[in-house]
């Protein structure tokens, strides 16, 4: 028999930046044809996961002729009862770590993932989640153009 160990509760979404154009698209995992629901799990439940995904995203934008400039991912997660917390830091391209990521000592801890909070810790600002997930992907997407003066 086997003991579920942890529940991890959640959601993400990816911001794609083209880079001709500068346009923004958002992307869910689950909206994809090419990608079973048992993957959908996997890229929105494990890190490795979603860096794989990102590369799957630049080299499908690629062989269209559109470049992906950036990649963001919006994530809000649970994890064993703890308070709601963002897992992927929203304000970092993920590009540049896709092949770097699991070479020997390259974490992507501080760098493009938040650590993960004790439980009765408070969540700054910038980890916080909204309390709806719709208004989420509209928020953080005008943040983004803010952020970067668009």
């Amino acid at each position: 028999w086997h003991m579920m160990l942890r529940t991890k509760r959640g959601n993400m979404f990816y911001v794609v930046t083209d880079g001709r154009t500068g346009r923004r698209t958002v992307l869910m995992p689950e909206n994809d044809p090419a990608i079973t629901p048992r993957h959908t799990r996997k890229i929105r439940s494990r890190p490795h996961a979603t860096m794989m995904y990102a590369k799957h995203l630049a080299k499908v934008f690629r062989a269209a002729g559109k470049p992906l400039a950036k990649v963001q991912v919006v994530s809000c997660f649970r994890l064993n009862g703890r308070p709601s917390q963002r897992l992927f830091d929203h304000r970092v391209d993920i590009l540049p770590y896709v092949d770097r990521y699991e070479t020997v000592g390259i974490t992507g801890l501080h760098k493009f993932l938040f650590p993960l909070l004790d439980y009765n810790a408070k969540v700054p600002k910038e980890m916080q989640c909204s309390k709806r997930w719709d208004d989420d992907i509209k928020r953080n997407v005008k943040r983004l153009d803010q952020e970067e003066g668009g």
